[in-house]
């Protein structure tokens, strides 16, 4: 369409169509209560604040006071030795009783008694057995001349009796022969105990005694062998009644040899004696068995007369042979007859014994020539003693397992041989002893009441 003049014209523009820039622009504001009034303010935009970082989470932490981390570690560390403390405590608890023993003293002056050889059970009686033993030793003494002589060899042998339980009575010169002939004879009957019979089998029983060649000569100076009894051959005792050697065989001889004079031998024999009596003690006390005693003035001991050996021509070797024989008492039946004897009848009723003998002198009032074949001996008591009840702690120590320590009192009333007992159960916040007997230990106290 074709455009007019006035078209082309520029249109003429007002300030008002100017366009303000933007940060220049009017705010008009209108006042209500005058409305015919306008009025044009300036506002600036506000300034751009920088954008807002992400927000972080933390967590807030009192701060502690100087040291605390090491307090910290340290109450740990005792926490745990507490915990670990009473695991143990737990682990290894027990308990303990203690126990004083009842006692008595027994004062004994010339008091006399008598023991058998054997009695039946519960007779009340004092039982007595007897140990015998051999020995023999030689010393030089100077020779003042010479002499024809005719010895006889001779030493120690065994005798075995596993025919019986019966003892086997053997009368003197009864003959014992070697497996080659030769003959050894006792110089004196002996009895030979019994064999003793148990759940293991049995054991011969056996003694000891002398033997004398039966013809002199150095031919019957023998080492170890061993006897038959010529005597038994047709009995049936032979094979089951016997005899080793204990010794060898010695001092056979014919001929001539050096002459010890009276005092020389006299010396020689006494120096002999002195010597095997200490040596047969001390064997003696070493062979009795732990629960059994003996009391020196209760054994006796026998020499031969001492004979001539080897010589040179200015000396002889002189030589004695000796027989111990001794009474022994089981402990806890001399303490039980003793306190049968000599404490009061309403006394606890149980098992007695005295751990110190030593302040008791036992002597022999009676004949002590035939102790071995003694069936009842006497003798007398001085001195004193300490007489103690025992406990079955084993028992006892049953007796208490899984028990509250409240009923110990009642329970010691079954065991009148305690005067007093006190105890201690680990850990100590336990109130019962433990379930199992090994983990309490019973001791006796040595104190006396």
């Amino acid at each position: 369409m074709p455009k007019n003049v006035e078209d082309m014209v520029p249109k003429k523009r007002s300030i008002r169509d100017v366009p303000i820039p933007e940060n220049r622009r009017r705010i008009n504001l209108v006042n209500d209560s005058a409305p015919a009034r306008k009025e044009a303010v300036d506002i600036a935009p506000p300034p751009r604040m920088p954008p807002t970082p992400p927000r972080e989470e933390y967590t807030y932490t009192s701060p502690q006071p100087r040291g605390g981390r090491k307090v910290s570690a340290w109450l740990g560390a005792i926490a745990v030795v507490l915990i670990l403390a009473l695991a143990g405590f737990s682990l290894f608890g027990g308990a303990t009783l203690t126990y004083v023993p009842r006692t008595a003293e027994l004062a004994f002056s010339n008091n006399s008694y008598t023991a058998v050889k054997s009695a039946e059970p519960g007779s009340g009686k004092l039982l007595f057995s007897v140990i015998q033993l051999t020995g023999d030793k030689s010393a030089s003494a100077p020779a003042t001349g010479s002499e024809q002589v005719s010895v006889k060899a001779q030493g120690t042998i065994v005798v075995y009796n596993n025919y019986s339980s019966e003892p086997q009575k053997l009368i003197a010169n009864t003959r014992f022969q070697t497996t080659d002939g030769k003959i050894y004879r006792i110089k004196s009957g002996i009895t030979v105990p019994g064999k003793k019979t148990s759940g293991t089998g049995s054991q011969p029983g056996s003694i000891e005694t002398q033997v004398v060649a039966d013809q002199p000569g150095t031919e019957y100076n023998i080492g170890l062998s061993d006897f038959t009894l010529p005597g038994l051959k047709d009995s049936p005792q032979y094979s089951s009644v016997y005899a080793r050697s204990k010794t060898s065989m010695t001092g056979g001889f014919v001929g001539t040899r050096g002459k010890v004079g009276e005092s020389d031998m006299a010396k020689a024999k006494s120096l002999l004696e002195d010597a095997l009596k200490i040596e047969l003690q001390n064997q003696a006390r070493a062979q009795v068995p732990p629960d059994f005693i003996l009391f020196p003035d209760l054994s006796q001991i026998t020499y031969d007369a001492p004979t001539t050996g080897s010589s040179t021509a200015t000396g002889a070797v002189v030589s004695e042979h000796a027989n111990f024989t001794g009474v022994i008492f089981k402990k806890s039946e001399l303490a039980a007859f003793l306190a049968d004897q000599k404490v009061d009848k309403d006394a606890p009723v149980g098992p007695v014994e005295i751990t110190d003998f030593s302040k008791i002198e036992v002597a022999s009032s009676g004949s002590k020539s035939d102790l071995l074949g003694a069936t009842s001996i006497t003798f007398q008591i001085n001195g004193s003693a300490t007489l103690l009840w025992t406990t079955n702690e084993a028992s006892l120590a049953s007796d208490l397992s899984g028990k509250k320590k409240a009923e110990l009192s009642n329970i010691l009333k079954n065991y009148p041989s305690i005067l007093s007992a006190s105890a201690t159960v680990r850990p100590f916040w336990k109130s019962s002893f433990p379930n199992d007997p090994k983990k309490i230990k019973i001791q006796a106290n040595a104190a006396k009441q």
